[in-house]
């Protein structure tokens, strides 16, 4: 059953069309509906809706459709977990045969009628030029708000730009309150008509509570009272507005106050999961913004749980010896196995980056079909993972960011908290913050309105990639007129001076690569060619091809290399990691190639970022012959933490080996590293 619709009555051929009330046995929501509308009449659309109120399932049915009318379709996300979740669930419901991943470090059916690969991927691949688009009809950005990331956002917005106009957009994005601002910038970058889908609403309502053991979970209001009172302040002491408690009326209160606290409070997250079972609450996803702290809070709770019926307890024994055969790995090959089935058993997961993927794969499925009851995660399983709960807690309300702690942001928490509710089975979903009265509070706790959330704002950039690339393509009046339509020029105030200055960066870049020889007389080198295929520390890696005897390097050198300069992942390193560990012998040489650009002008904070010892330490032992446990015992290296620096190492080597196509040895040696890295469970399989 559906609703019939008419195509625009402008045109000559009118169609006539009948969107569904439902898709896969899901009823549609009214946006929803909305959203289709405009993909049946080839309509690029965008989407801003709460996380888990199901945007995936528009989507779906644009990928379906597409591959009904024998067209192709890219799918693109924001991190590797979520582009191979996406890939396992095209491949289940399209077939093997029908269906590609590109990850960087992975490539498999380039070709196919959908590929789903990361945004960094589609961009350089448009940077390098669109042939390979001709026979793409449209490409999916999902968590389109991460144009506004500010390390990573400017690759969202390059590749919405670069691509060409033939090719239809369908973006979605969690709540943004300036969702029609982006689309007004999209409609003028792109030059078609955008359809704009909003709602504020969710199928499943959250409600939001603070808890601690002396009043259990209560509004925010509740909260503060009984706060008050445990610290034997008066709300008329401290509530001068009626009920709305402003920041610094609070901090001034706290002042003259002081802490006369009198409630000995000793809440745990084994607090707040008592009353979650007592309230009928699971599945509960618990957010700990710590690996260590999740992992001694699942190990503590699991002393308290029973083990699971002997049914469950099966599903736990299938699922795990079809995941690892699936995958390609032996449970012999994973380290503190034992330990995560007993938690498994008893109904608790353990979900982070320093995991392998084949235990975080297992803890979803078991999650996915409710045998466990409790999962301790980190905050990437917010981004990775898209799975409802039926309650969300938080061990707090701030984070550590690599510089400081901090208040989580109103869209960090929404980002997790959206993941509360499951659509046909509650009727609402179930938000915990746990705030014990014995910490004493500067600030009032925040109201968590959607309303507080941040606008998206461009955090367009240029590297010396993408100026070499945009010579390559482009001439002079493109690129001016490509900077005229970005997203930062449609946010500044001044639009003439913001494209004023993306053209003084522009030559200040190209500047330094004339002088370095990349681009000679206006034309781009074959030292600039290679160039061209850098995408990570672009500049220093191009000079270390050209000018250092790479070929003569032992591979598990030029693994350490690639492993040195890679991404930290989702948790900075500890002191004892990031100092401990002596510099490899190719440090000095690096380091006079890097100050050697210095000197001939070149200016990018990536010339200043040093290289990780501890990184090149692990991914050399690894290439070298190491094992998991030998890492895990000597370096510290989680085993989660080895597979995604040797997969990020292996995407780094490729592209110098790429880079270094016309210095064959050095290429052949290039490969070579990267294949000897690609061992065991580090080798990519997708079940």
């Amino acid at each position: 059953m559906g609703q019939t619709v008419k195509g625009d009555a402008s045109k000559p051929n009118r169609r006539v069309f009948s969107v569904p009330y439902e898709y896969r046995g899901k009823s549609l929501d009214p946006f929803q509906q909305e959203a289709l509308i405009g993909l049946m009449q080839s309509m690029s659309t965008l989407v801003s809706a709460p996380t888990g109120t199901g945007k995936t399932l528009i989507a779906d049915f644009l990928v379906e459709k597409t591959l009904e009318k024998g067209k192709r379709v890219i799918y693109t996300g924001p991190i590797k977990a979520l582009i191979a979740q996406k890939y396992r669930e095209f491949a289940s419901l399209f077939g093997t045969d029908r269906v590609g991943i590109v990850t960087g470090d992975v490539t498999v059916q380039p070709g196919a009628c959908v590929v789903v690969m990361t945004t960094e991927i589609l961009r350089n691949m448009l940077l390098r030029g669109n042939a390979a688009f001709d026979d793409v009809d449209w490409v999916v950005f999902d968590e389109i708000h991460y144009i506004g990331h500010a390390e990573r956002g400017a690759v969202w917005e390059q590749a919405l730009l670069l691509l060409p106009q033939h090719v239809r957009v369908l973006g979605l994005s969690a709540t943004i309150p300036n969702a029609s601002e982006l689309a007004a910038w999209l409609e003028k970058a792109r030059g078609e008509p955008i359809h704009l889908v909003t709602s504020h609403e969710r199928a499943v309502p959250l409600e939001h509570y603070y808890f601690n053991r002396e009043c259990k979970a209560v509004s925010r209001d509740a909260w503060v009272a009984a706060y008050l009172q445990s610290y034997h302040w008066e709300e008329d002491e401290i509530d001068p507005k009626g009920g709305h408690w402003e920041e610094e009326d609070w901090r001034q209160s706290f002042r003259e106050l002081g802490g006369r606290h009198r409630i000995r409070d000793d809440s745990s997250h084994l607090d707040v999961i008592e009353y979650v079972a007592q309230e009928r609450l699971f599945p509960c996803l618990y957010f700990d913004f710590s690996r260590r702290g999740a992992a001694a809070k699942a190990e503590a709770l699991a002393k308290r749980s029973r083990v699971l019926p002997e049914k469950e307890r099966e599903s736990v024994r299938v699922t795990l010896k079809r995941t690892l055969a699936e995958m390609g790995v032996d449970k012999e090959e994973i380290p503190g196995l034992d330990r995560i089935e007993r938690l498994w058993y008893r109904g608790i997961g353990l979900h982070h980056a320093g995991l392998l993927p084949a235990v975080r794969r297992v803890t979803e499925l078991l999650l996915e079909r409710r045998t466990l009851r409790v999962v301790y995660a980190t905050e990437t399983f917010a981004v990775g993972v898209n799975m409802p709960v039926r309650s969300v807690c938080f061990d707090s309300m701030e984070k550590f960011d690599g510089r400081s702690y901090r208040r989580l942001t109103a869209n960090e928490y929404f980002q997790m908290a959206g993941r509360a509710g499951r659509r046909g089975l509650d009727r609402r979903g179930v938000v915990i913050v746990l705030l014990p009265f014995s910490k004493p509070l500067k600030e009032p706790p925040p109201r968590w309105e959607e309303a507080g959330l941040q606008k998206v704002q461009s955090s367009f950039s240029l590297t010396y990639n993408t100026v070499i690339n945009l010579i390559r393509q482009f001439d002079e009046d493109r690129i001016r007129a490509l900077f005229s339509t970005t997203f930062r020029a449609h946010q500044a105030e001044d639009e003439e001076t913001a494209v004023a200055r993306l053209l003084d960066e522009f030559f200040q870049r190209r500047g330094v690569l004339e002088r370095l020889g990349y681009i000679q007389g206006g034309v781009v080198t074959e030292k600039g060619r290679a160039l061209s295929e850098l995408f990570i520390h672009e500049l220093l890696f191009a000079e270390l091809l050209w000018t250092a005897d790479l070929e003569t390097w032992a591979l598990p050198e030029l693994a350490g290399l690639a492993a040195a300069f890679v991404d930290e992942g989702d948790e900075p390193l500890s002191p004892a990691l990031s100092k401990a560990w002596p510099a490899p012998k190719w440090t000095t040489e690096v380091e006079m190639v890097a100050e050697r650009l210095r000197r001939l002008g070149a200016f990018d904070d990536q010339l200043d970022v040093r290289p990780s010892s501890w990184r090149a330490a692990v991914v050399a032992r690894w290439c070298s012959g190491w094992g998991l446990g030998e890492l895990q015992r000597e370096l510290g290296a989680e085993p989660g933490d080895v597979v995604t620096l040797c997969r990020q190492s292996i995407d780094l080597l490729s592209q110098m080996a790429r880079a270094a196509a016309q210095k064959e040895r050095v290429s052949a040696r290039l490969r070579e590293a990267a294949a000897t890295i690609d061992r065991g469970v580090v080798r990519v399989q997708f079940g």
